[in-house]
């Protein structure tokens, strides 16, 4: 996604990895990488919001929709009115 968005070219995986490898990656393309990072970042953040905004509002709508069923279904909303 990181090269992708910088236009960068992709970089090969060796066959076997090394933490020498890990460490000349990290010095030399660090840019794309925490780049890459923060946008999946605020993409993970943004769908979590939305969904727990979702979430939060089908089960108050659930619980707002029983208390009306077992209010009405008890009585209970004949005496309040009066």
């Amino acid at each position: 996604m990181d090269c992708w968005l910088l236009n960068t070219p992709a970089v090969n995986m060796p066959d076997e990895w090394s933490l020498e490898w890990l460490a000349d990656m990290t010095l030399t393309h660090w840019q794309p990488l925490y780049f890459g990072s923060l946008v999946a970042a605020i993409g993970c953040a943004i769908i979590g919001y939305f969904g727990m905004n979702l979430y939060y509002r089908r089960s108050v709508l659930h619980k707002w929709n029983n208390r009306k069923g077992s209010l009405a279904n008890s009585g209970l909303s004949k005496q309040a009115a009066k």
